[in-house]
């Protein structure tokens, strides 16, 4: 459950994504999206969209990939830091006449 496909179940049964769905627009991408996710099912032990299409079920899995990244190198705090010209013994040069 935390690789593929199946690890999209953890996020979405603790209500972490929503859908949205209150324009036509929006209906009808849930609906798209629902349906593609009940297409997916296990064909000789690997899962796999067994409808027509399960792009949005992948640019889903790719979405939540990419969150889990970016969460990932944001707990790791930053990974550089700012040091004055002072602190390495450099002297300001002045350029220009300003």
């Amino acid at each position: 459950m935390k690789d593929g496909v199946p690890m999209l179940t953890l996020p979405i049964s603790q209500r972490l994504w929503t859908i949205p769905s209150g324009d036509e627009r929006s209906k009808e991408f849930a609906t798209i999206w629902q349906s593609e996710m009940n297409a997916m099912g296990y064909v000789n032990d690997k899962l796999q969209g067994v409808g027509e299409h399960d792009d949005t079920v992948m640019a889903f899995w790719l979405l939540e990939r990419a969150v889990r990244m970016v969460n990932t190198l944001l707990q790791q705090g930053p990974t550089e830091q700012y040091v004055s010209m002072d602190e390495v013994g450099l002297q300001p040069v002045k350029i220009g006449n300003w």
